[in-house]
């Protein structure tokens, strides 16, 4: 995303920061966030990749967050999640979320190579060839919870239509 008014964006994200500390965004918006957060990342850690069973305590996490996923991002797309950990292989879920977050690798390549193999997943798998993709809008969601302090928690479409209303792109 190329912002062309940095003056205008800026602005904006110091009000949003100020506005993140009233009472009526911690009751509307910071709480579910806050359970999404502190429910997904005990599974999202190095030594939870690695003991059996990760697939299904992330399913888990995820079916008891499906309400605040999907505030985040929407309903098809939770549904496209749960789907997804539902038709591939444990130990291939495994592989694919401690890959993404394998920090000595750069962010963008982590991420290309996770819808890479996701892709794939969809591709050769026939549960999975018929409904809808993984988002890749809930990448956020995935990194934030495991790095709160390094990723951010955001809705692509109310970012992008803040930059449009204030003629940021």
């Amino acid at each position: 995303m190329h912002i062309s008014n940095e003056p205008v964006f800026k602005e904006a994200l110091t009000d949003f920061v100020e506005f993140e500390s009233t009472p009526a965004y911690m009751t509307g918006e910071r709480d579910y966030k806050t359970h999404l957060l502190s429910t997904l990342a005990p599974v999202l850690t190095d030594d939870s990749f690695h003991t059996p069973g990760f697939a299904a305590r992330l399913r888990t996490a995820v079916t008891a967050c499906k309400a605040d996923i999907t505030n985040i991002a929407h309903y098809l797309r939770t549904t496209a999640l749960l789907n997804y950990l539902g038709a591939v292989f444990d130990d291939r879920i495994s592989s694919l979320f401690s890959a993404l977050f394998l920090e000595s690798k750069s962010l963008v390549s982590r991420i290309d190579a996770f819808l890479t193999e996701i892709r794939a997943d969809y591709k050769h798998n026939p549960p999975l060839k018929s409904g809808a993709q993984f988002p890749l809008g809930l990448l956020s969601i995935f990194l934030s919870a495991r790095s709160p302090d390094r990723y951010g928690l955001f809705r692509p479409t109310i970012v992008t239509s803040a930059c449009k209303s204030h003629q940021c792109l």
